[in-house]
């Protein structure tokens, strides 16, 4: 098949076209190259190694723009939609970008996508749409609690656009990614400066309350429910987790466990859209996609830190964590 990947050169895309072109996939990435303010893993860095792995198509451009969806899309047989802004503190002070991109950018894409006569697209949403939520797991028919962001609202916002599309080809999917974490993680999440800072012997910065629970979800396995997601061809909701929410305690045990050592923390205070838990309910993903058993917690972390290790030298922050990247 002929798949187009917007966000194609980010974490989660990068790793999902390495996954397509070693099955044997024609790919056509579409990302804006927006550079973050880190040399961990830029964008760029990202889709070179994504071609190590076959041949691709590679256009730069954002997904607002006509001409870009335009050069694109024709001939694709399905999308990947993952471009998009997902920071939880930034969107509260770029509220109408993140609106735009994520909501806008995505309504273009499936307008784009019927246009050019593309007969399936896959759409990346956000755990966040849960809200703030005391108990779980969060199932995929839940009812909604109240959006904790920017960026969770515009998640909603663009699920609805989805569903409205969806009544009519072409169709669409869409995912609920929790918590993803592994090699090539944006710098500016969690679990990214707990690697570095482990590795380092520094303090692991904490926000919060180490009491707070996430479904930690390994990007293989999100990628694996993306790519059931595509190939099932058919309109869907599903939740991409793990299953098995652990605290920040448990995570900052386990990382010096994995290194051989006690790791202090450094505790900063709460951000404002943050959320005490996050569980998926992954039974009708398993259901209906076929997903496998989930990445042990412990085992992603020895898979991510051995990757920060390996490539350590060039994992040094060069600029402000508040500065967005465009996808």
């Amino acid at each position: 098949m002929r798949i187009v990947v917007t966000g194609g050169a980010g974490f989660i895309g990068s790793a999902a076209v390495v996954r397509l072109l070693a099955r044997g996939d024609e790919v056509v990435v579409l990302d804006a190259l927006a550079e973050l303010p880190y040399a961990a893993a830029p964008k760029r860095e990202n889709l070179a190694w994504a071609a190590a792995h076959g041949p691709l198509r590679a256009i730069h451009g954002d997904v607002r723009d006509p001409a870009a969806l335009a050069a694109a899309l024709p001939g694709a047989d399905a999308v990947l939609h993952l471009a998009g802004l997902g920071s939880v503190p930034a969107s509260r002070r770029l509220a109408r970008l993140y609106h735009d991109v994520n909501v806008v950018g995505t309504a273009s894409v499936l307008a784009g996508a019927r246009a050019a006569g593309v007969g399936h697209v896959v759409v990346a949403s956000s755990s966040t749409v849960y809200g703030d939520r005391a108990d779980g797991p969060f199932r995929e028919d839940d009812a909604l609690a109240p959006a904790t962001s920017p960026y969770a609202a515009s998640k909603r916002v663009m699920e609805a656009v989805c569903e409205a599309f969806a009544r009519a080809t072409p169709s669409v999917a869409v995912v609920r990614p929790f918590a993803v974490y592994g090699p090539r993680l944006r710098p500016d999440l969690a679990l990214c400066r707990f690697a570095l800072a482990a590795l380092a012997g520094a303090p692991l910065p904490i926000t919060g309350d180490l009491s707070a629970q996430r479904d930690w979800t390994y990007v293989d396995d999100v990628v694996d429910g993306l790519l059931a997601a595509l190939d099932r061809r058919r309109a869907g909701l599903w939740n991409l987790g793990a299953g098995a929410p652990r605290s920040l305690a448990e995570v900052v045990a386990t990382l010096g466990e994995l290194v051989g050592a006690e790791l202090p923390v450094t505790r900063l205070p709460p951000r404002p859209g943050d959320v005490a838990l996050t569980w998926a309910d992954r039974s009708r993903a398993v259901a209906e996609l076929g997903l496998g058993p989930a990445t042990e917690l412990r085992v992603g972390l020895a898979r991510t830190l051995a990757w920060y290790r390996a490539a350590a030298g060039a994992l040094v922050p060069q600029g402000s964590a508040d500065r967005e990247l465009r996808a």
